[in-house]
């Protein structure tokens, strides 16, 4: 399974979801920079991903007809505040073991 990066999402996750055990790419590292939401889901979607985190929380909004076309293709809404890479990554790390069960399941 691969998770895909939105444009507005730390890169520097990549290596800690990667320790995780989770294959992690950028929609930025992808040049996908400019596309649509719709047509990021459609890409991804084309290079088997199956997630996709992001901070938009319009994305439904903008996306609702491909996430209709790809019912399976799931939406991780991000929530954590701007502040440096390295507090980022620890608040990150925290979500995992304090608010997502299936995440615990997963990884211990």
């Amino acid at each position: 399974m691969t998770w895909l990066l939105d444009v507005n999402v730390n890169r520097k996750l990549i290596p800690l979801l990667t320790t995780l055990g989770v294959r992690a790419e950028s929609s930025i590292n992808l040049g996908w920079r400019l596309l649509t939401n719709g047509d990021l889901i459609e890409m991804a979607v084309n290079r088997q991903s199956e997630v996709m985190l992001t901070n938009d929380v319009r994305i439904l909004d903008s996306a609702g007809k491909s996430l209709l076309k790809y019912p399976r293709f799931a939406i991780v809404l991000l929530r954590l505040p701007q502040v440096p890479s390295e507090t980022y990554l620890e608040l990150f790390k925290g979500l995992h073991i304090n608010n997502f069960p299936f995440w615990r399941a997963a990884w211990g």
